[in-house]
């Protein structure tokens, strides 16, 4: 669980991280430059790692899950 919240918050961070390069590149060079790119390749990069680590599967944990032959209820035989 403490690697998921790392990863998240490591991907936020580098999301705050471009937009504030984005934003410094357009007022500080005068529009759509180098540095303004770079931000936005680092903002869409961890806006894709987000959509990945959101949508990857979670480990099956024991507690509190049914398997199918469980769900199904009692077998006669």
């Amino acid at each position: 669980m403490a690697e998921e919240i790392r990863t998240y918050v490591a991907l936020f961070l580098g999301q705050v991280l471009g937009a504030v390069i984005v934003v410094a590149g357009v007022f500080l060079q005068g529009g759509i430059e180098t540095m303004a790119i770079i931000g936005g390749v680092l903002l869409l990069l961890c806006i894709a790692g987000l959509a990945y680590v959101g949508t990857r599967d979670e480990p099956s944990t024991a507690s509190g899950t049914d398997t199918p032959d469980e769900a199904s209820g009692p077998s006669d035989g």
